[in-house]
């Protein structure tokens, strides 16, 4: 039995990659003079993890009527795993050759193919890469969700996940941190797939959506007024991520039908926009940081400017894979 395209979840992965390529490209500039725009930017689009793992929840729920343990991860493993290997390779050679990653002091006197396995084992080769680790666990551990998910059992405990998530931050050994932090998330997402029929209706309410929408404002200028470093920001933004999932579902519910196949494009490319964006980022710091004039002075036009330049050049790369490699383009860079 096929089961019906979900546009909506389609049009949200595009939306979760721009928030993730934005919430990047924050760091290419110097905002000292400027916190007005890097803190609203900040406060909005930083953690855009939280979309993905939710559409991730979402779409695992969606699929499981399909589920077999060995043929899904072997799907995992060649669409997702292999494009990390293989994306990884120019970030783990230069990190394991010719300098040293911060964090990861500790590799420093192992043998070179021990330190090569850690980098793709920790996911520390790039800022997003952390990613890969921590939702291969998940992969991993789908029996169990298939089970709590069919048995209904999984669902009592999202206010547990709920608090571990608050409580335990990302990283630790293996990113089994990141795990436990994003775990309720990504229930979260089945939930709300598995009651869809239910909950679709309400959250595309027009009350609703301004009350979500007023929610998550409201939280948002919470963590605007405090100390970014602090867990009570964290623990807001975190929350406002949350809060803008059930949102996006309701809002892009209801203009299905104005915004059609809009989002399509970052969607199809967004695991592949996903593995390049950030070696873009980093070659550009690096090439500043090298001409000796250090980070450039932040505005929004730059920004605008160059989120346009990594998102196309990003989105260049992966149809330059797609038309190479064809209908293998998934398992070199992921789209």
């Amino acid at each position: 039995m096929r089961k019906e395209f979900l546009n909506y979840i389609n049009n949200f992965r595009g939306i979760a990659i721009l928030y993730i390529v934005l919430g990047h490209c924050l760091s290419a500039f110097d905002w000292s003079a400027n916190r007005v725009v890097a803190d609203v930017v900040h406060v909005v689009f930083t953690n855009g993890t939280v979309l993905f793992v939710f559409i991730a929840g979402y779409l695992f729920q969606y699929l499981s009527y399909k589920y077999n343990y060995g043929k899904y991860l072997k799907s995992k493993f060649l669409n997702v795993g292999m494009p990390y290997v293989i994306m990884s390779v120019p970030g783990v050679l230069y990190f394991t050759l010719f300098a040293q990653r911060a964090g990861m002091e500790y590799v420093n006197e192992w043998p070179w193919l021990l330190r090569v396995v850690e980098f793709y084992l920790v996911g520390a080769q790039l800022v997003p890469f952390w990613f890969i680790p921590m939702i291969f666990i998940h992969f991993f551990l789908s029996p169990f969700y298939i089970h709590g998910d069919r048995r209904g059992w999984l669902y009592y405990l999202l206010p547990l996940f709920f608090i571990i998530g608050l409580f335990v931050w990302r990283g630790g050994p293996y990113q089994l941190q990141s795990y436990l932090h994003y775990a309720f998330v990504y229930f979260f997402g089945m939930f709300l797939c598995r009651y869809r029929e239910r909950f679709n209706p309400i959250l595309s309410r027009g009350d609703v959506l301004l009350l979500l929408f007023f929610t998550v404002t409201a939280l948002g200028l919470l963590e605007y007024g405090s100390d970014f470093q602090s867990m009570y920001a964290k623990r807001l933004n975190f929350v406002q991520h949350i809060v803008q999932c059930p949102f996006y579902i309701g809002l892009l519910v209801r203009f299905e039908h104005v915004i059609g196949k809009r989002m399509d494009l970052f969607a199809t490319m967004s695991f592949g926009i996903f593995f390049v964006h950030s070696y873009l980022i980093s070659v550009f710091k690096l090439v500043v940081n090298r001409a000796g004039g250090g980070a450039t002075e932040g505005s929004v036009f730059l920004l605008m400017l160059f989120y346009a330049a990594i998102l196309g050049t990003s989105m260049l790369f992966v149809m330059s894979v797609k038309r190479i490699f064809g209908k293998h383009s998934r398992m070199v860079c992921g789209s």
